[in-house]
């Protein structure tokens, strides 16, 4: 159902439908050249539960229909070289995924596939062609099948719940939100924690079958096929730690690591790298040029402008079903348009 707040949003977009926005844009900020790096987590044919991570695959494909018609689209490996001081007098848009999630090469990938369209995938390599999975679909795995566990496993889950995470039980009432409760409480809890957490509930997972159904990551096959054809892969950690929470030694060696297992498959140099979670600092990027990196993604919304933004700290967009449209099936201009003009202020 459309709510109040999409109506408003879809009737501020249409403003600009019928005038050139970037004329608009570029006219009355009086710049002469941005990039535009969209940011997509999973590309979706049914429903997950959390919705700031997906975008249906049939507004996706609506979203490139739109966006090849009227903006040049650049893979970032081609921002990284290209001449970004020389002015353009329109946006250029960059497609990125993060984590590496298997939907990008079942849904994202045909669609990128049929337009020629380019994008870059970061991924966490510790999860690649493993039985691993990120840690809120582990939680959610466990959640959704906890009645299937055996009294004694359900203990160890319990005090993982109560004890580790501190969970009062009147914040799971209704029992449906206990996910969601989960996934905010172990965002602030340490690195070492979440492994704790991690290494005791995984063998769990894997004692029941089909917790998911199909596999959620990607495996090495499927990324050396995409890799020949206009799909460029970047560094996204081993394991997907808070990178701000972890010594320089290990910060080192999951910047080392994760870039030589993507070159070791693909046989071609990995220069761009995103943030996990988007947690960064400054003292990180002699690091990152160190291990051959030569530009960084983050989670901070705007457009990228070179003479601006550090070459380590380049905002993104991210983009979701909620964001580009109104019915959850067809893409909307205008909702684009508002996502445009919200975050490039």
């Amino acid at each position: 159902m459309t709510t109040y707040r999409q109506r408003l949003k879809q009737t501020f977009g249409y403003l600009f439908s019928g005038l050139s926005f970037d004329t608009v844009y570029y006219s009355r900020r009086n710049l002469h050249y941005g990039y535009v790096i969209l940011s997509f987590h999973k590309i979706v044919t049914e429903p997950y539960f959390r919705p700031q991570m997906t975008l249906a695959r049939d507004v996706f494909a609506g979203l490139l229909d739109y966006l090849h018609s009227r903006y040049e689209i650049l893979s970032l490996e081609q921002l990284a070289e290209h001449d970004v001081d020389t002015p353009h007098d329109a946006i250029k848009i960059v497609l990125t995924f993060d984590d590496g999630y298997r939907d990008n090469y079942t849904n994202a990938y045909p669609e990128l596939k049929i337009r020629r369209l380019p994008a870059t995938i970061f991924l966490s390599t510790g999860y690649i062609g493993s039985q691993r999975i990120l840690w809120w679909d582990l939680i959610d795995g466990i959640v959704r099948n906890y009645t299937s566990f055996s009294l004694a496993d359900r203990a160890i889950i319990d005090a993982f719940i109560f004890n580790l995470l501190k969970v009062q039980r009147a914040e799971i009432r209704p029992v449906n939100n206990l996910t969601n409760v989960l996934v905010n409480k172990i965002k602030t809890i340490s690195t070492h924690d979440r492994t704790i957490i991690e290494e005791q509930v995984l063998p769990l997972y894997h004692s029941i079958k089909n917790t998911h159904g199909n596999r959620l990551m990607l495996d090495w096959s499927e990324v050396v096929e995409m890799s020949g054809d206009m799909i460029n892969f970047g560094g996204h950690t081993v394991n997907h730690p808070n990178l701000d929470d972890i010594s320089t030694a290990t910060l080192e060696y999951e910047l080392m690591q994760c870039k030589q297992a993507i070159e070791n498959k693909i046989a071609r140099p990995v220069t761009t790298f995103a943030y996990p979670s988007g947690r960064h600092s400054a003292t990180m990027y002699p690091l990152l040029h160190k291990h051959g990196y030569r530009l960084a993604c983050t989670t901070n919304s705007g457009l990228y402008q070179p003479s601006k933004e550090n070459i380590y700290c380049i905002p993104r967009i991210d983009i979701t079903t909620q964001s580009v449209s109104v019915d959850g099936v067809n893409f909307s201009p205008a909702l684009w348009n508002y996502q445009l003009f919200k975050n490039i202020q």
